[in-house]
């Protein structure tokens, strides 16, 4: 996707095809269709505000607001004496515009929100549940910036599900933004797909959402933090030990060999020099962890693979490894006893005897003091 600041966007505009597009009014592109031969560079997520002679202009993921002149005869939208898109279609609940005749770009209207919304610092939560269409799947809202381009406000969102007995993670996009009064939630799938949330009402720790483009609704739940005395506990259990392997409890679901890469996601861009964990070594025990005060040693084979900073959830569910940016930085507690530990995590697994070669893989093991 290109910057906002090369996006050249459009002017309107009061009355086309019997329809009025009122001055002050809000809308948002929430689908991008390619309808001619060549590729296109989806809009989604652009904000426009139409005004007397000119419209501004903003992104969901972009902290700046620009402003054009407009002029508009019969169905031709124009931006300095050229022209910019075709009106294909407009009414009350949607506007479809034509660029180029390759791209078909449809907005929704945000009218004004009725009800009164919390402060958007209710967003300040890493944790949450988000249910839709009978569907869970967990996400963490970091605070991180994705930082790909100039004014880019876009954060990191880490989304973990499960499908049968397989565990899956992306990184994607996300933010909320306040428009005329609407509190609009927007995370990506794949990066570049957007799923758009209107904010319809907040209810204790639940948020009910209105997706722009189905009109389907979901709820997305803060996952609680534990109490004080428990949190201390789970950390007196873990803290200053040796935690060595003695089980892959998912070993069915263990592989080995170039075979497994018909089946797993693959890689092997990486720099010469990086080094992943073998899928043997988790298969014969050879991984072991220490948790000091703050700082963690993760080995393997007794040879110090990796460390850094740890600290434990507030959910009490996850030691959370460095920054908390990618999925590899969380380690679930599954089961935590008196000399037992029972964790799952993903990392990139080397398989087979190409160095360079791997697939992400959720391991679960069994450790013990």
């Amino acid at each position: 996707m290109k910057t906002i600041t090369t996006i050249i966007l459009i002017s309107f505009s009061f009355f086309v095809s019997g329809q009025t597009i009122k001055p002050n009014s809000y809308w948002i592109a929430v689908e991008s269709n390619q309808i001619g031969e060549y590729g296109i560079s989806p809009l989604d997520g652009m904000i426009l505000k139409f005004k007397e002679n000119s419209v501004e202009f903003e992104h969901v993921f972009f902290d700046s607001i620009q402003s054009a002149p407009m002029k508009i005869r019969k169905n031709r939208i124009s931006l300095e004496k050229k022209l910019w898109a075709r009106i294909y279609h407009i009414d009350k609940d949607s506007l479809l515009l034509d660029f180029d005749k390759r791209m078909r770009v449809k907005f929704v209207p945000l009218e004004t929100h009725k009800k009164t919304l919390t402060n958007i610092d209710f967003w300040n939560h890493l944790d949450w549940k988000f249910y839709k269409n009978d569907y869970c799947e967990e996400i963490k809202l970091t605070d991180h910036l994705w930082n790909m381009y100039p004014n880019e406000i876009a954060k990191i969102c880490l989304v973990f599900s499960k499908w049968e007995d397989s565990r899956y993670a992306r990184n994607e996009k996300w933010n909320v933004k306040v428009v005329n009064d609407n509190h609009i939630f927007v995370k990506t799938f794949g990066q570049f797909d957007y799923e758009i949330y209107n904010v319809l009402n907040y209810s204790g720790d639940s948020v009910v959402l209105k997706n722009l483009i189905d009109k389907n609704e979901s709820i997305i739940v803060k996952t609680p933090s534990i109490t004080d005395s428990d949190y201390n506990s789970i950390l007196s259990k873990i803290k200053n030990y040796n935690w060595k392997t003695i089980e892959l409890i998912n070993n069915k679901q263990a592989f080995e060999g170039d075979s497994a890469f018909s089946k797993f996601n693959s890689g092997g861009t990486y720099l010469p020099d990086t080094s992943f964990i073998k899928m043997s070594s988790l298969k014969n025990q050879q991984v072991s962890l220490v948790f000091g005060d703050s700082e963690y040693k993760y080995f393997v084979s007794d040879t110090l693979f990796n460390s850094g900073k740890w600290h434990l959830s507030k959910s009490g569910n996850e030691i959370v490894l460095n920054e908390g940016c990618i999925q590899e930085d969380y380690i679930d507690l599954i089961n935590v006893g008196q000399d037992t530990l029972k964790i799952g995590k993903f990392d990139k697994i080397q398989i087979g005897s190409k160095k360079r070669r791997y697939v992400e893989f959720y391991y679960v093991l069994k450790l013990i003091k």
